[in-house]
């Protein structure tokens, strides 16, 4: 059986979270869905898996180089997974609790420090509480879905066999 290569993995990863990116960019754009904080945090963590993956791509490492990108690329992606069941979990909770994510994103970061502005959105203060779906499917869990399968990918890359 034809295994594909290292960097058809790789290119894989990368246009996985290109895909993703893409589907968001159009969410918001063209189907008006206003991201909310934990939305974008998850957007930065698919740029950085991605990327990891590109670099990776471009760079075409031996063994312990693809146990270096690994480790950078499921490190983002398990960054992605903590948000988007952070997201999750506030989806979750009953009404009238006041848990919240929020003001814009953009007034959090033009307002605070990168490491405050970090830890505000962590904190859950805005309307990360609304459920928007695709295709019935929180669009959270299907973040959390897509970096789970990417750790696959990239734990793969580790584990498998090449020539």
């Amino acid at each position: 059986m034809l295994l594909p290569s290292t960097r058809q993995i790789y290119l894989l990863i990368v246009a996985g979270c290109a895909a993703i990116l893409a589907v968001a960019l159009y969410a918001e754009h063209v189907l008006g869905m206003e991201p909310c904080p934990l939305c974008m945090i998850q957007r930065l963590f698919f740029m950085a898996t991605g990327l990891v993956a590109l670099i990776a791509l471009i760079h075409n490492p031996g063994r312990p180089g693809r146990w270096l990108y690994a480790g950078l690329g499921i490190g983002a992606a398990t960054l992605g997974i903590l948000t988007a069941g952070r997201q999750l979990w506030l989806q979750r909770q009953p009404e009238g609790q006041g848990l919240t994510c929020g003001p814009n994103i953009d007034y959090i970061f033009s307002t605070r420090d990168f490491v405050d502005a970090i830890g505000h959105v962590m904190g859950g203060h805005g309307d990360c509480t609304q459920v928007s779906t695709l295709l019935g499917v929180s669009i959270p869990l299907w973040s959390l879905l897509a970096f789970v399968g990417f750790i696959a990918l990239y734990l793969w890359q580790c584990v498998r066999r090449h020539p």
